[in-house]
C-alpha cells in the first residue's frame, strides 16, 4: 500500500491521535529536556473484566493488543523513542501486571506492562490494560523511578464535560468520548491539508504506522515467551 501511494504521489494519513495529544507533546517536551529520564506511556479500556466482556474484546480486536489498543503507544515508541523492531536490544516485562488469557477461539493480552531498551540506551515503558478504566497518561521519571512529571489526555479543564457525555451516553466505549478532542483535531488537520494541498501537521504517516506493525509483530511472540 506505502509502494503504491508513493508511485501515485498521494499521502496516506494514519489515524494515530497521540502524537498530536497535548499530554503527550508536553512530557516529550519535558523528556527531552531532562537527560536520563524515561517515559511511561499508559493506555486503559473500560471494559468488564469478564469472560464476555473481553471475549467480545477478543473476538472484535481480533488482530490482538499490540497490533490494536497498543499500537499507538508503539508508534510512539518507534517514532519518537527510535524503538524500531532492528533496534530492540532488550525487552523487560513487570510479569505481575500483565495478563494473558484464552477466551473461546481467541488468545490475547488482557493487559502488559514492558519496558523498551533499544540500542542506543533510550528506554521507554509501555503499559496497557482493556479492563484498567478509562484514560490515557504520559509520565516523565529519573533514573530511580521518581515521577518527574505526569500529564493525562483528559485534564482538569475537560473533565466535566467528558464525564457530563459520558452520563448521556452509557453504552458508548468510553474512549469514544475521552479522545473526541484529538479525533477532531486530527481530522481537522488532514481536511485543512487537502484543501491547501499540504501534509497536516504532526500527523503519521503510513511509514509509521509500518513500524508500528513490525515492533508489535516483533513483540508479540518476545512477551508470550516471556509471561509463559
Amino acid at each position: 500500500m506505502a509502494a503504491e501511494a508513493e508511485a501515485a504521489g498521494v499521502p496516506v494519513f494514519m489515524g494515530f491521535i497521540k502524537n498530536i495529544a497535548t499530554y503527550f507533546t508536553e512530557a516529550l517536551a519535558f523528556a527531552k529536556s531532562t537527560p536520563g529520564s524515561v517515559v511511561s506511556l499508559t493506555s486503559l479500556n473500560d471494559y468488564a473484566d469478564t469472560e464476555e466482556g473481553l471475549g467480545e474484546c477478543f473476538s472484535r480486536n481480533s488482530e490482538g493488543l499490540l497490533k490494536n489498543m497498543a499500537i499507538h503507544e508503539l508508534a510512539l515508541a518507534a517514532t519518537f523513542f527510535g524503538m524500531t523492531a532492528g533496534e530492540i536490544a532488550d525487552v523487560e516485562v513487570d510479569a505481575a501486571n500483565c495478563d494473558c488469557r484464552t477466551i473461546g477461539d481467541f488468545t490475547d493480552f488482557a493487559k502488559l506492562d514492558f519496558t523498551l531498551t533499544n540500542n542506543a540506551g533510550g528506554r521507554v515503558r509501555i503499559v496497557a490494560d482493556r479492563c484498567g478504566g478509562d484514560g490515557c497518561f504520559a509520565t516523565v521519571s529519573d533514573a530511580s523511578g521518581k515521577v518527574l512529571l505526569e500529564r493525562e489526555m483528559v485534564d482538569a479543564a475537560r473533565a466535566e464535560r467528558v464525564a457530563a457525555r459520558q452520563a448521556a451516553h452509557p453504552d458508548w466505549i468510553g474512549y469514544l468520548v475521552t479522545q473526541e478532542d484529538e479525533y477532531k483535531d486530527l481530522k481537522q488537520r488532514c481536511a485543512k491539508a487537502a484543501l491547501d494541498g499540504t501534509y497536516p501537521e504532526g500527523v503519521a504517516s503510513i511509514q509509521v504506522a509500518i513500524e508500528a506493525l513490525k515492533l508489535a509483530e516483533y513483540l508479540t511472540p518476545v512477551l508470550q515467551k516471556k509471561l509463559a
